[in-house]
Formats: structure tokens, sequence, C-alpha cells
């Protein structure tokens, strides 16, 4: 994913505006894609957690998830749920600056038509 904005500052134009609506119009899918990515990665958490507890089927419910919170796979599985959540996220507060843009850009104008 490409920033928005590459600069540090930018003044609400109708460039940045239509830069802005233009990579809401890119990402919406990818938005919607992180978003069904983070909530799977979730509900694996607990799949991987109950797979290795059946492995200690003889061992108290303690020491089944002290060892299955322990297990490599339960770390990949927090590993893949921080990535997307990231991923997500980032996702989520660029959409959020681009509608800040626009009404940044939507303020300026009518204060421009008041004077």
């Amino acid at each position: 994913m490409a920033d928005l904005f590459g600069d540090k500052t930018f003044d609400a134009t109708d460039a940045s505006v239509a830069r802005a609506m233009g990579w809401q119009s890119v990402n919406s899918n990818e938005l919607g894609q992180s978003v069904a990515d983070r909530q799977h990665a979730e509900q694996w958490i607990k799949v991987v957690e109950a797979q290795e507890k059946a492995k200690l089927k003889g061992e108290p419910a303690n020491v089944q998830e002290r060892e299955a919170r322990c297990s490599e796979a339960y770390r990949l599985a927090l590993e893949a749920y921080r990535d997307a959540s990231a991923h997500e996220q980032k996702l989520r507060y660029t959409w959020e600056f681009a509608q800040t843009v626009a009404d940044v850009w939507r303020t300026k104008c009518a204060n421009e038509r008041k004077v």
C-alpha cells in the first residue's frame, strides 16, 4: 500500500481530495479483506489452542492451557493476528485521514464562498 501523501505537509486542494478519493476507491476492497483476515486470525488462535490442548488430554486443564499457549503453533497464530491487525489499522487510519482531507477541503471551500 502506497502512502496517500508522500510529504508531511499538504494543503487541502482539489488535487489532494482527488488523490484521497482515488485512494479510497482503489483500497476499499483491501480494507474489507484486511478486516476479514484479522477476524479469521483471531478465530484461528482459538483453533490452534484447542488443537494444542488436545495433544495433552490426560493432563489437568491448567497444564493443557499453559502448554498450548507456550507452543510454537500458538505463537505463530498470535503473530499472524498481530500482522493482520497492523495491516487493518494502517488501512483504517489512512482511510480516516482521506476522509479528513475531504472534510478540510469542504470547510475551506465553504469559508471561501462566504468571503
